[in-house]
């Protein structure tokens, strides 16, 4: 997970767009268990193309220290991380990171062509908005 994140608010781009290649699920317990957000966050930028996917597209541009691109985590990646929520807040608090916001943060997850799935770092409750909404974006890299 990224040491920081720059505060700001993103949308997670293509209203009424379904992206194919990523999972699409109204059923959370189905959404949970997708666990391929660096491949969604490609299959977001390829098919809304540059400039319209500024969630995907933020963690994209981020390098991080082991020289790996960030990604926009999975509904499955962001509640696996919830559930180990305390140690990772004592990490970043180690290495002079950010707490991640206790508000909700995008996943690459899609609900539908016009909503996306979110989980709230405070208490771990999942839901969805609508794509064209603003949310907290963190991104986040592979071993």
């Amino acid at each position: 997970i990224a040491p920081t994140c720059d505060g700001e608010y993103k949308i997670w781009g293509g209203f009424g767009t379904t992206i194919s290649g990523i999972v699409t699920s109204t059923d959370s317990v189905t959404a949970k268990n997708d666990y391929a957000g660096e491949l969604n966050t490609d299959n977001i930028v390829a098919q809304l193309g540059i400039g319209n996917a500024p969630a995907a597209e933020y963690c994209r541009s981020l390098t991080f220290k082991n020289g790996k691109k960030g990604y926009l985590w999975s509904l499955g990646e962001a509640q696996d991380a919830y559930n180990n929520k305390a140690a990772i807040d004592a990490a970043m608090r180690k290495i002079g990171g950010t707490a991640l916001p206790e508000n909700y943060l995008w996943t690459s997850t899609q609900y539908s062509s016009y909503n996306a799935w979110l989980l709230y770092w405070g208490n771990g409750s999942v839901n969805y908005h609508n794509k064209d909404l603003t949310y907290y974006v963190r991104a986040v890299c592979a071993f």
